[in-house]
């Protein structure tokens, strides 16, 4: 089994051996078949446009068939598959901003704050492009990489 380390996703801005803009065949020779497919829309589902492998799901472009997105904001400690282990490094749900940012020092993680988060979020932009989102008043809710426009 592969084991995947989030701390080296937020340097590199690989999840394990995958870039962005990976192919869905690429994704399955490496972790194989989903254990699930998320719904983007009830109005529209899109069943096959998010594999979800643990904790982590990987979005699909539907016209180039290629990851644009690796997110999770549905974990208490992020955990991986059958497909993979996970190792979270420090990031847990609900952990404080302040906590991150001295771990991502004391790790060497080059980081800035987002100019532009979501309303009622700050967003930690790290050096391998990682986006970590935190609620204000809360702590960490979600992890992303994405390509950006």
């Amino acid at each position: 089994m592969m084991n995947v380390s989030l701390l080296t996703m937020l340097r590199s801005g690989r999840f394990g051996p995958v870039e962005l803009g990976a192919s869905r065949k690429f994704i399955r020779d490496v972790f194989g078949e989903p254990d699930d497919y998320a719904v983007m829309s009830k109005r529209r589902p899109h069943f096959q446009d998010i594999w979800v492998f643990g904790d982590i799901e990987f979005h699909f472009d539907q016209s180039t068939d290629q990851v644009w997105l690796i997110y999770t904001d549905t974990f208490e400690i992020p955990a991986g598959s059958g497909a993979f282990s996970l190792d979270p490094w420090v990031l847990r749900w609900n952990r404080p901003l302040e906590d991150v940012c001295a771990a991502l020092d004391d790790a060497d993680v080059g980081w800035e704050f987002d100019p532009n988060p979501p309303p009622d979020v700050v967003g930690v932009l790290t050096s391998g492009g990682v986006q970590l989102g935190f609620l204000r008043n809360e702590g960490l809710q979600a992890i992303s990489l994405c390509q950006r426009p």
